[in-house]
């Protein structure tokens, strides 16, 4: 028996029919060929991925799907039921049926329309019966050749001549930008419309096309091409949309247009494409950048040969690429003479001045007075000039020697200079105002301010009965390089000893004598950064183990178990009446969690002072209480409560917000970021810029980390930041990233907010 040749549909997709019906005669391959079956549409090979051509029970099924859409079929499938418009043309079967509707006349298949792979097979002959196209089969060869409907021919090179189309018809015609494509059955869409959105209703029978500008090279203008067909669902938002509408104001031909360039490949795989130009452009496929492959249909990855042409379409919005084509159709130009259209924009000259490599040696922090050296690699015989933080602005950077491409500068910090993990930016400008600009890979922080003392246990002052106290002396080091190492050492009848330090970053250092103490007790300690700033504390406190008069006889809490957040703690402190009582809470690691919260005097019971604490939200682990107490005579004396006391696990730590600026908001220079976070959690923010420079080079650059904390309210506000917008880069905009560490040194996910400056 000769096996008929099938052709299958993708469930879930459109077929397209032809008035022109005729029934074209094709010879089947013989019943012992083996070679592959290759399917040619006006001379063009078609690319059926996983689902190549195959002989089923003396049968050979040829994937239908790309060819109807080749020629220009819109299809839809819903409940087993395919159907396809191609113009006024319309087609309706069934699966598992022999039967079909084209234009409302009853026409039966050789053999019933199957499913097979997830795809819907129908006789090859249905094809010109359905279409009206020509098609023929090679048995030498194993060849199908299909020729488009409508008298269109192959062309030359494996590039098709495509049927010419009046633009834009008659009735009314409107122009606006494509925001939303609903490809259904009716289909609709949403256009942006001076200003205003609209929506449409798509006629079954709208004519869709697509018409380019194409410049072959991207200094070459844009030449207008004949518009040509397509499909609904090969539109892609953010295009230019040309649209008629028939009497009900309903979208009877649409017109996508679009200026291309084309360019050359040097590298192409997966979901990478670096064009053969001067700068090496790379471009990766994904939300923002689609790919056509070589048949005209979307694909998410590429498999391209060094030197291939592809079509780069332009967004004439934000004078990006949106997407990448490697079907000769958008980058093979039919009309060469005009009329052109002007390119959104322009690529960089191939001649265009570059900086590259920029490094420094800065490895650790630096202080005033340090030296910061940076080096770059870039166009010889230009001006450089190194920015860094909000001071560090425009320094210049010497090519040694002249003409060598090699560029240097030194700088020495001076006091003000402070950035936290920043990167440098060296900036190139030419005569022409061409800007290329490059960024460290390794970030710096200048930090020119010792740390804040925040207080000491015990207070200076304080009169104590503990032999050995733990002495933690707490600072603030916000914005800078944080605590770097610490000296400590007590003095005791003018001798001094010095006692080992603990670090506890970011902002604790604890330190226990290693004997029993009495008397009064000198405390001398150095505290220094990462940088190199040293802060100097001095304090004393009285060890009394005698009962001196005044002294805090007991201090208790009430906690009989482990308590959670929001638990309020009762507290008890017993000394001489009319005194002042107060207590410090103290968290892991010696963290201050509160000071000098005060205890009031109970008057029924004259001498004990009575207060509570509520847990906090993020309190974890264990809490201690440190009791102080002032009897009017100058002499402050202090006691830790009898037991720390035991926290259930915390619950979620105050949510990080940003308020100011909000998502997608306008801002000027200088910035300032507010929002909210956990009471007294340190805020770190970061700035980065981005946006695209050329339509295709993509330009990003770090503005830095800055440090703000919050308040008792947990409201929390960043200091002014000032930024420069860069030259030649379309679409900037800024994304805001802030995270928070709470009392309990946790750190939280990053929130984050783009803005447009």
């Amino acid at each position: 028996m000769t096996p008929r040749i099938l052709v299958p549909i993708l469930a879930g997709t459109l077929l397209v029919a032809s008035p022109h019906i005729s029934r074209a005669q094709v010879p089947a391959p013989a019943a012992g060929a083996s070679a592959p079956v290759s399917v040619l549409i006006d001379g063009r090979p078609l690319d059926f991925g996983t689902s190549p051509p195959q002989s089923v029970n003396g049968r050979l099924l040829v994937p239908l799907r790309a060819i109807f859409e080749a020629l220009g079929a819109q299809v839809d499938f819903a409940g087993g039921t395919v159907r396809a418009q191609r113009g006024s043309t319309q087609l309706q079967l069934q699966i598992g049926s022999q039967a079909a509707v084209v234009n409302g006349q009853n026409r039966t298949l050789d053999v019933p329309a199957q499913a097979i792979f997830g795809r819907t097979f129908v006789p090859l002959r249905f094809v010109g019966e359905a279409l009206g196209a020509g098609v023929a089969f090679n048995n030498a060869t194993q060849t199908v050749s299909i020729t488009s409907p409508a008298g269109s021919q192959p062309g030359t090179g494996g590039t098709p001549t495509d049927p010419i189309y009046n633009v834009p018809g008659t009735g009314q015609t409107v122009t606006g930008t494509l925001l939303r494509l609903d490809a259904g059955t009716p289909g609709s869409l949403s256009m942006l419309v001076d200003g205003q959105i609209r929506n449409y209703q798509i006629n079954q029978g709208a004519l869709v096309l697509r018409q380019l500008s194409i410049a072959p090279s991207a200094g070459a203008p844009p030449v207008r091409q004949a518009p040509r067909a397509t499909t609904l669902p090969s539109l892609i938002p953010n295009e230019t949309l040309k649209i008629v509408l028939d009497a009900n104001g309903r979208i009877s031909q649409l017109t996508a247009q679009a200026t291309v360039i084309v360019a050359r490949v040097q590298f192409g795989a997966g979901n990478n494409i670096i064009l053969d130009d001067a700068n090496d452009t790379s471009l990766t496929l994904g939300p923002n950048l689609s790919y056509t492959d070589q048949t005209g249909r979307p694909a998410v990855a590429v498999n391209l040969n060094a030197g291939a042409s592809v079509a780069l379409f332009i967004s004439p919005q934000g004078r990006t690429i949106y997407r990448v084509s490697s079907d000769p159709r958008d980058y093979t130009a039919q009309n060469t003479t005009g009329p052109t259209d002007p390119l959104p924009g322009g690529l960089p000259p191939t001649d265009a001045p570059t900086v590259r490599d920029v490094q420094t040696d800065a490895t650790t922090p630096l202080k005033a007075g340090g030296q910061l050296t940076v080096s770059a690699t870039g166009t010889p015989n230009q001006r450089l000039t190194m920015n860094l933080g909000t001071r560090i602005q425009n320094v210049p950077l010497v090519e040694t020697p002249i003409g060598s491409g090699q560029y240097a500068a030194t700088y020495t910090v001076r006091t003000g200079d402070d950035v936290l993990d920043a990167r440098i930016t060296v900036r190139l400008i030419d005569g022409n105002g061409f800007e290329s600009t490059a960024q460290s890979q390794t970030a710096v922080t200048i930090d020119t301010v010792a740390p804040r003392l925040v207080g000491t246990i015990p207070s200076n002052g304080a009169q104590i009965s503990v032999a050995q106290p733990n002495i933690a002396i707490s600072v603030d080091d916000l914005g800078g390089s944080g605590i770097g190492d610490a000296t400590v050492s007590i003095i005791q009848n003018n001798v001094t000893t010095p006692i080992p330090a603990t670090v506890a970053p970011p902002s604790l250092v604890n330190a226990v004598p290693p004997q029993a103490l009495s008397g009064r007790v000198a405390v001398r300690a150095i505290i220094s950064d990462r940088a190199g700033n040293a802060l100097p504390v001095n304090f004393s406190f009285t060890v009394s183990r005698g009962g001196a008069a005044g002294a805090i006889q007991s201090f208790t809490q009430g906690a009989t178990r482990t308590m959670a957040p929001n638990e309020d703690i009762p507290l008890a402190l017993v000394a001489t009446p009319n005194g002042r009582a107060s207590f410090d809470v103290m968290g892991a690691r010696n963290t201050i969690i509160a000071r000098d919260l005060p205890l009031s005097e109970d008057p029924d019971t004259p001498g004990t002072y009575r207060g509570a604490f509520r847990v906090p939200d993020d309190a974890t682990g264990s809490i201690r209480f440190v009791g102080r107490f002032d009897s009017g005579d100058g002499t402050v004396n202090q006691s830790e409560a009898t037991a720390a006391v035991r926290i259930t696990t915390a619950a979620v730590p105050s949510k990080l917000t940003i308020t100011s600026p909000t998502q997608g908001g306008a801002v000027q220079t200088p910035i300032v970021i507010s929002g909210k976070a956990a009471a007294g959690a340190t805020v770190n923010v970061s700035l980065t810029a981005s946006g695209t420079r050329f339509f295709v080079l993509q330009y990003n650059e770090d503005l830095g980390t800055f440090q703000a904390r919050a308040d008792a309210q947990g409201n929390w506000q960043s200091q002014p930041i000032p930024f420069t917008k860069p030259r030649n880069v379309q679409g900037l905009t800024l994304t805001i990233s802030a995270t928070q560490t709470d009392a309990a040194n946790r750190t939280s996910d990053p929130v984050e907010i783009t803005v447009t400056p």
